[in-house]
């Protein structure tokens, strides 16, 4: 089984918080971070990047998100060393659906494996701006399980990241209901680090499921268990 962060590596996690907590910094440790290959003894014998990442972005377009890489130079670094990359950001459009939006990431994924790198990590940020720029979304309550869906189909893992109350949204609740684990980040710092709350775990196997609270430095190097969850 392979770990990413303590999580199984094909888990399907949704990360949310309040504005300028950070959770799009989490967002992007989970994505670039390193697998930890587990062995039958349960210690991590090997640690690798992934070899090709997608970020989706609602709320940003791709040179913007890149600059906002750049400004964390180990996030950065690690971006580089990632063998296949790619960003793909929707602008607000009266007029693109739900399926056109799959659509385009589904050719992504299919550009991704004729070249040789199947698609291991995916990340969607600005979940809650999606609707707001995307209204036919609105109409459409299954695209958020869809994407969930056929990212389960790739083997691969993903992480949303979405703004403010999950359960205020419907994109929040169906992400809540269709993803393996939810983090809520806490706006309050603990000793400089981000502090994730546990709001759900899921039960997938191979691997254990975290049953904690989680924090780590804000350069991703060190991950902590707060409080155990029971």
């Amino acid at each position: 089984p392979t770990l990413v962060n303590g999580l199984p590596s094909l888990a399907q996690t949704l990360i949310s918080g309040p504005t300028g907590c950070g959770k799009l910094s989490v967002g992007l440790w989970c994505t670039l971070s390193r697998d930890g290959l587990v062995s039958g003894d349960g210690e991590a014998t090997l640690e690798r990047l992934p070899e090709s990442v997608l970020l989706v972005s609602f709320q940003t377009t791709g040179e913007l998100f890149l600059r906002r890489l750049q400004q964390t130079p180990a996030l950065w670094t690690r971006w580089n060393q990632v063998a296949w990359t790619a960003i793909r950001a929707f602008t607000p459009s009266i007029t693109l659906t739900g399926p056109e939006i799959i659509n385009e990431i589904s050719m992504v994924l299919k550009t991704a494996r004729r070249e040789g790198f199947p698609i291991q990590r995916l990340l969607v940020d600005g979940v809650e701006r999606a609707s707001e720029y995307l209204p036919n979304l609105e109409n459409e309550p299954l695209f958020w399980r869809a994407i969930v869906e056929l990212v389960r189909v790739e083997q691969a893992s993903s992480v949303f990241v979405i703004e403010g109350a999950v359960g205020a949204t419907l994109a929040g609740r169906a992400l809540e209901t269709s993803c393996d684990f939810h983090f809520a980040v806490d706006p309050a710092e603990t000793k400089g680090a981000f502090k994730l709350k546990l709001a759900k775990s899921g039960s997938l196997t191979p691997g254990k499921p975290p049953e904690t609270d989680l924090a780590f430095e804000r350069d991703g190097s060190v991950m902590e268990e707060i409080e155990t969850l029971r």
